[in-house]
């Protein structure tokens, strides 16, 4: 089982990767379903500090989804 949640953490994070590419904001939900099944695959293997990075991570999905779908099209945003 774990493997099986490994091997889909890492396909939702790489097609979350690639609908960043595209600047889709898709990109934010795959990240948060990745990082679900990375919470799960922390609490398999009892590295229970590392459950608390992603916390911090699926927060700034929840930010990046809001402020993308806001719209903002400030000319220093988009030049990182």
């Amino acid at each position: 089982m774990l493997l099986f949640l490994q091997i889909a953490g890492i396909i939702f994070a790489i097609v979350g990767a690639l609908f960043n590419i595209f600047k889709k904001k898709w990109c934010w939900l795959f990240w948060l379903v990745a990082n679900v099944f990375f919470i799960w695959i922390y609490i398999l293997s009892g590295l229970h500090v590392s459950i608390v990075l992603q916390f911090v991570y699926i927060a700034m999905n929840i930010y990046g989804w809001i402020k993308w779908s806001k719209g903002d099209n400030n000319e220093k945003d988009k030049h990182a």
